[in-house]
Parts: C-alpha cells; sequence; structure tokens
C-alpha cells in the first residue's frame, strides 16, 4: 500500500470515529421531545400525586432524568453496538431498531410500575437510534467508495 493510501484510510478511520462520537453526543438530546413528555404525561394520568412536585418541576425532571438514562445507554450500549456492526457489514436502521428496543424489554426485571414506562423507552431507544444512524450514515454517505480512489492512485 502506498503512504497515500494509508493516509487516506487513517483519515477516513478518524472522521468515522468523530463522527460517532458527534452522533452518540446529539442523538440522545432527542428523548424528551420524544418520550420524556409521553412518560410525564402517562405518570400523571396514572399516578398523578406520586411525585409530589408542580407538573412543570415534575416535566423537567423527567426530562432530565431519561435524557441522563438515554446517555448512558447511547455510550454504553448503542455506540459499542454501531462499531460492532460496521465492522461485520450489518449496520443498518432495522438491525438498530431491534438493538434499540431491548433496554425496554428489560424493564420488568429491574423497575418498579414498569409497565407505563416500556412505551416511552422503547421510543426513546427508537429514536435515539433513528438519529444517531442518520448523523452516522450521511457522513458514510458523503465518502467516496474506497475502490474508486484505489482506482486513481494505480491508474
Amino acid at each position: 500500500m502506498s503512504r497515500q493510501t494509508i493516509g487516506h484510510h487513517r483519515a477516513k478511520i478518524v472522521k468515522n470515529v468523530l463522527a460517532h462520537l458527534v452522533a452518540a453526543t446529539v442523538a440522545p438530546l432527542i428523548i424528551p421531545f420524544t418520550s420524556g413528555w409521553l412518560f410525564f404525561l402517562l405518570h400523571e394520568w396514572f399516578y398523578p400525586a406520586v411525585w409530589g412536585l408542580p407538573p412543570l418541576q415534575s416535566l423537567i425532571g423527567v426530562s432530565i432524568n431519561s435524557t441522563a438514562v438515554g446517555y448512558f445507554f447511547t455510550w454504553f450500549y448503542g455506540l459499542p453496538l454501531a462499531v460492532i456492526l460496521q465492522r461485520v457489514n450489518r449496520y443498518q436502521i432495522s438491525y438498530l431498531l431491534v438493538a434499540s428496543s431491548l433496554p425496554a424489554l428489560t424493564l420488568p426485571f429491574w423497575q418498579t410500575e414498569w409497565t407505563i414506562s416500556v412505551l416511552p423507552v422503547w421510543i426513546a431507544g427508537a429514536s435515539t437510534a433513528y438519529v444517531f444512524w442518520l448523523l452516522t450514515r450521511r457522513k458514510a454517505r458523503r465518502d467516496p467508495p474506497s475502490d474508486t480512489l484505489t482506482s486513481r492512485a494505480h491508474g
């Protein structure tokens, strides 16, 4: 391999890593708008006096907590999973959406009152996975195929 090809490959890896880090930072920010409000509404409907806070404070608390949990799952579950899927050439939205539903399916094992949490957690995972995929897929689409660069370098 020529130095030019190695340099391009290294630059492509750095761009890919940066795109994933940016996506993992930005994607969970959608959670308060997709599932935080839904969890708040369901909780206020079924258990209105449990939190003991005014509705606005409850909504802010739900938004902060759901975003923090979303960041945890994105960085320690979603990001490694996305890297593995890319390495095995299976980085598709369908795989990410299926994988994003797994945290919602674990709720009965570790959370009380999980019945009102399943739908909001599933929506949070799916929306975060979709935004993550959009951010990383657009970056990948901008890169020219490696065959084109190799053929230009050799001929």
